[in-house]
């Protein structure tokens, strides 16, 4: 199973790099330069939320169903608490 997607800003929606976003189960990546990440090989059926968290304080957070096959592309929005 694979999750991708990009980290916006809430208010500009322009990309934002450097996110960290953590999956359901717990494995972490980064946001690159165009604010785009990708989680590769997330168990099926996993199910949760994926949660962006930015140096800033900003953060974000998307639930998801529990994960078929395929692909899941998502966009989290980062807003301030």
């Amino acid at each position: 199973m694979i999750v991708r997607g990009t980290t916006l800003d809430a208010e500009s929606f322009e990309p934002v790099p450097g996110i960290r976003v953590t999956a359901p189960d717990g494995s972490t990546v980064v946001s690159d330069a165009a604010g785009r990440f990708e989680f590769v090989g997330l168990a099926e059926g996993l199910s949760g939320s994926l949660v962006a968290r930015a140096e800033d304080g900003r953060t974000a957070e998307n639930p998801l169903r529990p994960l078929a096959r395929g692909v899941l592309e998502v966009v989290l929005r980062l807003r301030r608490p």
